[in-house]
């Protein structure tokens, strides 16, 4: 098949991207039993995402402390 051109009229918009929910929620610790239960959408780090075919991230960052 090869690789696809890119169409340098389309809008980003329109673009399609494989995309993880939720990324980071591959690093939440096996000790926290309710959001590793609840709350865990992925199952391995952002490497291996990435290794997938993944090609955007879901993150939601939070800043803790000063």
């Amino acid at each position: 098949m090869g690789p696809l051109k890119p169409d340098l009229n389309s809008k980003l918009s329109e673009s399609p991207f494989l995309m993880t929910h939720d990324s980071a929620t591959g690093f939440i610790s096996a000790y926290d039993l309710f959001d590793h239960a609840f709350g865990q959408a992925q199952a391995i780090g952002l490497k291996e995402q990435l290794d997938c075919g993944a090609r955007s991230f879901d993150l939601r960052l939070v800043k803790t402390g000063g």
